[in-house]
């Protein structure tokens, strides 16, 4: 896993509008050699976006899906992908969720959002915590092994993600590289948050 350091700098962006009404993700084009290294702030009042430096590419992980069957965590080629780990058990997530599928329901262009559940119970009954969620749009897997996110105090396999926080976020880029996280509860939504995902979208 590569190490992560905060910015020294923060990039100026042009101002979007907030809510739903943001550019298409997608259709801006990064500028000849861009590293994609000085990305727009986004924060909350604990915590700011990590940058990963370098970024490393994400793997394909076979989980299983809400229904238990196998199905496999990868990046979206030509699409943004925000990773958010959650668990019934963490109060937190249960605001996130909501926002994570909202986020998802808009359909915008050039970006995926999946949610992985990293409860311990195999048999938890994840279809109705989220019906009561009022989440419907969100692609939900299970990994009660930590095939794909390991914590911080655990000295498990190798795997791609850490659980920092919880929740915790991972954002992919288009080209499937692991570009940085955010821990804790974040508004993605936000005027700040659609900007980092735009800056991202560039391809």
């Amino acid at each position: 896993m590569p190490h992560f350091s905060r910015r020294s700098l923060l990039r100026a962006t042009a101002s979007i509008a907030t809510g739903l009404v943001m550019p298409a993700l997608g259709t801006a084009k990064a500028a000849a050699g861009s590293t994609f290294d000085n990305p727009p702030l986004f924060e909350t009042a604990r915590h700011q976006f990590q940058l990963f430096q370098p970024a490393a590419l994400m793997p394909v992980i076979q989980l299983s899906g809400i229904d238990h069957r196998p199905i496999d965590l990868a990046p979206s080629p030509g699409k943004v992908t925000l990773v958010t780990f959650w668990a019934t058990w963490c109060k937190a997530c249960r605001g996130d969720l909501p926002r994570f599928d909202q986020l998802q329901a808009a359909n915008r262009k050039g970006l995926n959002v999946v949610a992985v559940s990293v409860d311990k119970d195999r048999k938890a009954d994840l279809a109705s915590y989220l019906m009561s969620l009022g989440v419907r749009h969100l692609a939900i897997y299970r990994d009660p092994f930590g095939h794909s996110a390991h914590d911080t105090t655990e000295h498990g396999p190798d795997v791609p993600f850490t659980l920092y926080d919880m929740p915790i976020t991972y954002l992919v880029t288009s080209s499937g590289k692991i570009a940085g996280f955010m821990p804790g509860s974040s508004d993605w939504m936000s005027e700040a948050g659609l900007q980092l995902l735009a800056y991202y979208a560039r391809a």
